[in-house]
């Protein structure tokens, strides 16, 4: 069974000087898309709950694993994703990830994609730029390959 944990991510917008403040909140409306099994407390909504305690658990893998966020009518255009990883297992870490925007929640359009190098720290939070200059009011975002897929597929950074 393929699993794939994801503790805390925020999604930032930036001045020209610093990085702005998250632009999910545990108050904003999250799904989850595709087949989800995850176990009590570590549901969809933990992703961006801000604790780095919690963390989200998808057991299906087989169609990615990915949420959608409604940020309330705001639109706002993000230029970070920040990534921390969980007290779980390093091999259920992402290796890649997709950001998609939409300003209607129905179509969606690709902001970005990158890859996520596999470490053994836990805890660890790590940022990554975004290009994108369009403010969206939703944002989708997909996980779909964890560091070690297939029983080898592990790099150590």
């Amino acid at each position: 069974m393929k699993t794939l944990i994801l503790p805390v991510l925020a999604l930032f917008f930036t001045s020209m000087v610093a990085q702005g403040p998250p632009i999910f909140d545990s108050s904003m409306a999250i799904t989850g898309y595709g087949t989800i099994d995850s176990p009590f407390g570590e549901e969809v909504d933990k992703i961006i709950d801000g604790d780095i305690n919690t963390k989200f658990l998808d057991f299906v893998l087989a169609d990615g694993m990915g949420f959608i966020v409604d940020l309330g009518g705001t639109s706002t255009a993000v230029h970070i994703i920040e990534l921390t990883t969980a007290n779980d297992f390093p091999v259920r870490d992402p290796i890649d990830f997709i950001v998609e925007g939409s300003v209607d929640g129905t179509n969606y359009s690709l902001v970005d994609t990158g890859t996520v190098i596999c470490i053994n720290e836990r805890f660890e939070s790590r940022l990554f730029s975004i290009t994108n200059s369009t403010a969206y009011s939703h944002y989708c975002i997909d996980f779909s390959v964890p560091c070690d897929p297939s029983g080898g597929w592990y790099r150590n950074s």
